[in-house]
């Protein structure tokens, strides 16, 4: 077999990864439907032109570009064709992550969990390799850990694997000493949490209050969690006031609580009250929450709760720093650089959202040419040009200005052809 690193002490050849690699057979065995793909989602550097990637960048790509277009099962084809190659260790990690990815989403958890075994039995290499590729770092996310830890832990509820599973991760230095001593807190607490439960459904609220107590001493961060849970015992058992008494408590420690404040609104008609909410108590937790914020996407989230109480800048600076660690990983920013066009029409400056659309659009290029868009999408480009009194073009005008463009320096110039003289 050759090795795919191999490639590069050669001068770039042309035929394609397929004719060059000697893997002709394989391509000839797929369906002409398939075939079709593949040119589809590899943008031709597989079939034909000069080899600039190897194998496993070039399938993992192909298979990342078909995730991005629902068609999972091909994704799943190319992965694995992928990982019989030889080729660079970071490229087999971000395979390993397509596969992954590709599982999740059709909720096949065996295989996910299948794969990150798999890789969690190489990563002594694999981890190895990418700390030199990202400054002696992982990278921010780890699907294999993450995903794996999430189904023994949330799903499978089999605690004693997972303490197993953390162990194996610390031994391959998938997660590190203080990581190590924080998932066998988080052990603890979701032991408790259960017990807890198992007593509320007994309707023995006085002992689970007595566990859920402690597990807020040992960690405060599922304070909002345990209140909102209480709160909705009470609610169900029709015990209004102490029902809005923990759902308070819930919004004090977590303003961003999901579904706390429709239950709170229903409460106060019920007890023909007003509760008010105060957007300093807000900002104060934004402002701790955010010295906690490690992933992309938990700025990018923070960053929408800014929005929500018109911090602008402040959401704007997050984004941003959501956008260079996805970018990072290795992944695209198209659903940051949505939310981004999002605010900005919320603060009606309808042309510096059309440049986030046309970045989004770029990013969607590099996976797909379809043009079935979500919904939202749509919706917020065409308000973009109807706000703006621009009638002749629409989202799909658009999306194949920036395609014919590509370059991202050159939209700003391409939007104020499109729109002259508008603010």
């Amino acid at each position: 077999m050759l090795v795919v690193n191999d490639i590069f002490k050669f001068r770039p050849k042309q035929g394609g990864l397929i004719k060059y690699l000697g893997i002709k057979e394989w391509y000839n065995s797929l369906s002409l439907e398939e075939r079709k793909k593949v040119k589809k989602y590899s943008r031709n550097d597989i079939i034909e032109g000069e080899i600039s990637k190897s194998f496993l960048s070039g399938f993992s790509g192909l298979a990342h570009r078909a995730i991005y277009n629902d068609d999972i099962d091909f994704a799943i084809k190319c992965s694995k064709k992928a990982l019989e190659a030889e080729g660079s260790l970071e490229e087999q990690h971000f395979t390993y992550n397509t596969l992954i990815e590709a599982y999740w989403k059709i909720k096949d958890r065996e295989n996910v969990k299948k794969y990150c075994l798999k890789e969690l039995e190489e990563f002594p290499k694999i981890g190895k390799a990418l700390k030199e590729e990202f400054n002696n770092e992982l990278p921010p996310s780890i699907p294999f850990r993450d995903r794996l830890t999430y189904i023994i832990l949330n799903i499978e509820k089999d605690y004693d694997q997972g303490e197993k599973i953390y162990k194996s991760l610390l031994e391959v230095e998938a997660i590190n000493e203080e990581e190590y001593e924080l998932a066998q807190n988080d052990l603890k607490v979701m032991r408790m949490l259960d017990e807890a439960s198992i007593l509320l459904d007994r309707d023995s609220h006085d002992k689970a209050i007595k566990i859920f107590n402690e597990v807020i001493e040992i960690d405060r961060s599922q304070a909002a969690d345990v209140y909102k849970t209480l709160g909705n015992y009470f609610f169900e058992k029709n015990n209004y006031e102490k029902s809005l008494e923990f759902f308070q408590k819930a919004l004090k420690d977590n303003p961003f609580i999901s579904g706390v404040k429709s239950k709170i609104n229903k409460i106060s008609k019920k007890l023909k009250i007003k509760v008010k909410t105060n957007n300093k108590e807000v900002l104060a937790i934004l402002e701790k929450e955010e010295k906690n914020s490690k992933e992309w996407w938990q700025k990018r989230d923070l960053a929408n709760e800014y929005v929500k109480i018109k911090q602008y800048d402040k959401a704007w600076g997050l984004f941003n720093e959501a956008v260079l660690l996805r970018a990072k990983s290795g992944m695209t920013c198209d659903t940051i650089y949505a939310h981004m066009a999002r605010m900005l029409i919320r603060e009606k400056k309808y042309k510096n959202a059309l440049l986030q659309y046309a970045l989004y659009f770029r990013e969607w290029l590099t996976f797909s040419e379809d043009t079935n868009f979500p919904k939202y999408v749509i919706n917020e480009i065409n308000k973009c040009f109807g706000n703006l009194g621009i009638e002749k073009i629409n989202y799909i005008d658009f999306f194949n200005l920036v395609k014919k463009t590509r370059d991202p320096s050159k939209f700003p110039s391409l939007i104020n052809r499109i729109i002259p003289n508008k603010n």
